[in-house]
Parts: structure tokens; C-alpha cells; sequence
């Protein structure tokens, strides 16, 4: 999306670099294991998933919109101004309800860490101010450091799931993978800049 709509050049070892981003991304959320979709009543989780997705990648590109107008914490207060509506919206259309009285206190403080974390009102800042100079395309793989977050959590007592997780042999061949692709893709960025710059 990112060459359509702000007509980022894709090179072609971008888009080698990127595939491998993914299978490495794979790799640290499914291991082995083959994909197997059973709908299985759960059309609507699907929708959702890939709902979320499309929503993840539009919103790095209306971003870079936004800041091309904007400064960042304006960027970063708009994204919550829109995206809190948006959630409850969701939330009474697919009725959803939960009993927030039902949370024990240590996980609440664990949940309440977790976010601040992964995604809060101070990561969300520094997202924004860093997109400022970083091409979209850039921090769409970038963000994929999410699932390595994710595992790195979820073996720490940390872990909203339960006990801490062990970690596969596949789980860390990924999290190499997709280390070194993301590097790789910023290496080419930065060469592609000093080129423009020369």
C-alpha cells in the first residue's frame, strides 16, 4: 500500500528482505506447525483478524498522511481520539461485554504493565515521533518486532496466559530471522538515503 499510496520504491531485495521478515515472523508465532484453517463457527474471528490487519497497514499509511500536516503528539492524540470511539463501536455491535470485577488485582497490575510495554500512550509517542523519517514500508516491518515482544513476554511470569512458556528451537531460528531481515531493510534504507543525499 505503501507504493500506491505514497509511491515508496519497492527494490528487489526489498521485497526478498520482506518475504523473509514474514516467514521469520511465522516461525516465531506458529513454529512448525502447518497452517490449518477450520472455520468451525468462527467465521467471525477470521473477519476480525484479517479486519485488524488491514486496519494495522491503512493505518501506517494514513499516518504518514496525517504527519506530512501535523505534528506528532497531534498525530498521537488523534489516534486515540479515533481509535477508542472505533473499539466500543465494535464492542456494542458484536455485544460484547466483560466483567471488569472479575480481574484478580495481579493480573490487573500485569495486564496494566504489558501495555505499558507493547503498546501505550508512551510507545505510541515514540511511534509517531519516529515515523516522522521512516518511509512506511520501513516501519510496517519494523512493527513486526511485535511477536518477539510477544514471546519475550509470554516466557516471564509476565505472561497473561498462565505460566511462563518454553521456548522452541524454531521460535529462535524466527526471532534471528526476522532480526536480521528488519536490520537488513533499515541497512538498505540508510544506503538509499545517503545515495539520494550524494
Amino acid at each position: 500500500m505503501s507504493a500506491i499510496f505514497l509511491k515508496e520504491k519497492l527494490s528487489v531485495r526489498f521485497i526478498f528482505l520482506a518475504t523473509t521478515a514474514l516467514m521469520g515472523s511465522y516461525l516465531i508465532s506458529f513454529g512448525t506447525a502447518p497452517i490449518s484453517l477450520s472455520f468451525d463457527g468462527k467465521e467471525i474471528i477470521y473477519l476480525l483478524a484479517i479486519g485488524a490487519a488491514f486496519c494495522w497497514g491503512t493505518g501506517t499509511i494514513l499516518s504518514k498522511k496525517v504527519l506530512d500536516k501535523v505534528e506528532f503528539p497531534t498525530a498521537t492524540a488523534l489516534r486515540f481520539l479515533l481509535a477508542i470511539p472505533i473499539s466500543f463501536a465494535f464492542i456494542f455491535m458484536l455485544k460484547q461485554s466483560y466483567d471488569f470485577t472479575q480481574i484478580a488485582t495481579g493480573d490487573f497490575v500485569r495486564f496494566l504493565i504489558i501495555a505499558g510495554i507493547t503498546g501505550g500512550a508512551g510507545a505510541l509517542f515514540l511511534y509517531y515521533w519516529g515515523l516522522q523519517n521512516t518511509q512506511a514500508k520501513i516501519s510496517t516491518f519494523a512493527e513486526l518486532m511485535f511477536p518477539v515482544v510477544s514471546i519475550l513476554i509470554a516466557i516471564t511470569p509476565l505472561n497473561p496466559y498462565g505460566s511462563p512458556q518454553q521456548i522452541s528451537g524454531p521460535n529462535i531460528i524466527g526471532i534471528i530471522i526476522l532480526l536480521a531481515s528488519i536490520i537488513l531493510i533499515t541497512l538498505e534504507n540508510h544506503a538509499q538515503k545517503n545515495q539520494v543525499h550524494d
